[in-house]
């Protein structure tokens, strides 16, 4: 039996490593909670023993020997799903009794810790205008972590030199795209200097324009990691319902819009334009397909909201549809409306509704922090198909090359992206099967409950509050569809072929 498990014996040493680092990461909000005197510091720090403990257990003298292929997909979806059963610990322990108790208060607890760390948003939490501070800042965290991967956060600290190239990939957006440098390792030094640097900037005018820090720091966290988390439950809305103590709302709204919209864009992008290089806004395939979406889409939903409920005042809805269009074309989740609500489908209307459908499967950018399937295999995928239609109408003599920016794509990125939008399609499918069958709920809603949660998106048409009274059963489907949207299906795919275990 120990020679069946022999090769799985690298997989424990990383997992080990990983829970030794986020026993250190979990201690964050000891601060945040000690200033705002919440009295769960000791949830923290149970915490971070039990990821002591793992570590001791699975790795005492953590090596780091190389990772075929297997292990490290192995590696990064036991690890997501260990981190996340652990750090739902902190929300366990400090909100039992208000939300709930027994094994399903933890399951749903579990769930809001893989929604954060996928960065999809949806929450089992209601009442968060009252929560503990510090138990909320944990939730911005995980979620600003999930933006570029815990992995990746865990290599750029743990290795000086470099990075296992397989185990970085097994985490990462599994199609080509441009580097900002040669070196895996500088690329990444380099994506979380960009991502850090905009998080600052999106804090700094946040508290400019008359924002707490703490709420200026929440929301650059899980807006620039396109989350959607808020420490309120009328999200970015609670800005707008209290004019009189936020005189700028407006602002913030645009301000949190912007953000969103670059946590959504390849990060390669800001980086070239920060060094000059402002001709990457427009001069490849994705950044324009992405305009054009945001644009069109845009104007779809607030023609969509004329059509509703008329003229009106413009300047409220084109700001209400851009913020929307953005939020959810991004994946954030961010509301200032509910789209799920009745008042939301009355504002939005039914052909809003659509194109926020559409979007939660299309998702961000490559290299962003987006879900979705991507823009780019969007993008690829339709070049493919006009290349088909193509050979029917002139025949064989056709060209048989699909070509992205003069590069030509090459037959097997095609077929993976193909197969990669197939397993998309047949576990939305089933996600929304199993919750039409456990609950009560329409076929659109049913539907959409299994976008959100696989598009890593949030917002969908179940109301926000019946969101933590859906059958256990299909929390499961959903945590498992979080998880396979996060780290592109095959990372999950593989716990379950008996290939891996031998």
């Amino acid at each position: 039996m120990r020679n069946r498990f022999k090769h799985l014996g690298p997989v424990w040493k990383y997992l080990g490593a990983l829970s030794w680092f986020f026993a250190a990461v979990v201690l964050v909000p000891v601060p945040v909670d000690w200033w705002f005197v919440g009295g769960n510091s000791a949830a923290f720090v149970c915490t971070s023993a039990v990821f002591v403990i793992l570590g001791l257990v699975l790795a005492r003298r953590p090596r780091f020997p190389a990772l075929t292929t297997r292990q490290s997909m192995l590696v990064c979806s036991l690890g997501w799903l260990l981190v996340s059963a652990v750090s739902a610990i902190p929300f366990w322990v400090a909100l039992s009794g208000g939300n709930g108790s027994g094994w399903e208060w933890y399951l749903d607890c579990v769930f809001e810790t893989v929604s954060g760390f996928t960065t999809t948003g949806i929450t089992m939490l209601s009442g968060l205008d009252g929560m503990p501070r510090g138990v909320l800042f944990w939730r911005a965290l995980i979620q600003w972590l999930g933006g570029l991967g815990i992995l990746s956060f865990f290599m750029l600290i743990f290795f000086a030199g470099g990075t296992p190239h397989h185990l970085i990939g097994a985490e990462a957006h599994k199609i080509s795209s441009p580097r900002a440098n040669p070196s895996m390792w500088s690329t990444l030094k380099i994506l979380w200097l960009v991502y850090a640097g905009l998080t600052a900037a999106c804090t700094l005018l946040l508290v400019i324009e008359g924002l707490s820090l703490y709420d200026a720091v929440y929301h650059a966290f899980t807006g620039l990691s396109t989350g959607g988390f808020s420490p309120y439950d009328a999200s970015i809305g609670h800005y707008a319902a209290n004019p009189a103590v936020y005189p700028r709302w407006r602002l913030i709204e645009y301000t949190v819009a912007f953000f969103m919209l670059l946590g959504g864009m390849n990060f390669i992008v800001h980086y070239r334009v920060a060094t000059g290089g402002v001709a990457a806004l427009w001069d490849n395939f994705e950044v324009r397909l992405w305009w054009l979406i945001i644009a069109a889409s845009t104007a779809l939903v607030m023609f969509s909201h004329m059509r509703s409920l008329g003229p009106g005042n413009y300047e409220d809805g084109f700001r209400t549809s851009l913020f929307q269009t953005i939020s959810i074309a991004t994946t954030t989740g961010f509301a200032t409306r509910d789209i799920g609500g009745p008042m939301g489908t009355v504002y939005f209307g039914a052909a809003a509704q659509q194109v926020f459908l559409i979007l939660m499967v299309v998702g961000g950018c490559v290299g962003s922090t987006g879900g979705g399937i991507k823009v780019l295999r969007i993008g690829v995928l339709y070049e493919a198909l006009k290349r088909q239609a193509r050979r029917v109408v002139v025949g064989s003599s056709a060209t048989n090359m699909v070509v992205i920016d003069g590069h030509p794509v090459d037959n097997e990125e095609i077929r993976r992206t193909a197969a990669l939008f197939f397993g998309w399609i047949a576990l939305l499918v089933v996600g929304g099967l199993v919750t039409a069958a456990f609950s009560a709920h329409g076929p659109l809603e049913a539907l959409s409950g299994s976008f959100s949660a696989m598009g890593n998106i949030g917002p969908c048409y179940i109301a926000t509050p019946e969101m933590s009274d859906l059958h256990w059963v299909v929390k499961i489907v959903y945590i498992f569809q979080m998880l396979a949207g996060r780290l592109e299906i095959l990372p999950m795919l593989i716990l379950f072929s008996p290939r891996t275990w031998r």
